[in-house]
């Protein structure tokens, strides 16, 4: 079982759509691994989006905090 912990650059790849990260991460949360999000990169990327006033980035950043845990 893996554990990872994502960076605030690695989360703006995924919101970027780069869907061989995506299916990475899936594939290690489908595989009995989880995968994290720190509260700095949490921070840093929502204060991110804050700042750019992008609702629709925002809202897509929110459903990725529903699916990864926030630690």
């Amino acid at each position: 079982m893996s554990h990872y912990a994502l960076d605030a650059n690695t989360i703006s790849f995924l919101m970027k759509g780069k869907f061989w990260l995506r299916e990475r991460v899936l594939a290690e949360t489908n595989g009995g691994g989880y995968v994290v999000i720190p509260a700095i990169a949490y921070y840093e990327v929502r204060r991110g989006l804050i700042d750019l006033g992008s609702r629709r980035r925002l809202a897509e950043f929110d459903a990725i905090c529903q699916w990864l845990r926030v630690s």
